[in-house]
């Protein structure tokens, strides 16, 4: 009787343990999710940037060949 419960036990904990287990890989695997989704938010901030400074740069050139033709 004592050693079916020590292995009723002894499942149950390997039953527990798995479960931890799998809840904590989980975990990890949306910590990584959340990561690579705020990589690509600076990512797109960093390329909006960069094509609005690109477009000032070009509509200041776009300026600047206009004046020189008119003169």
């Amino acid at each position: 009787m004592i050693g079916i419960l020590v292995t009723i036990v002894f499942v149950a904990a390997l039953g527990a343990r798995w479960c931890v287990a799998t809840i904590n890989r989980f975990a990890r695997l949306a910590v990584k999710v959340q990561e690579a989704a705020s990589g690509i938010d600076v990512a797109l901030v960093r390329r909006w940037d960069t094509l609005t400074k690109m477009l000032d740069v070009t509509k200041g050139y776009a300026a600047h060949e206009a004046e020189t033709l008119k003169g």
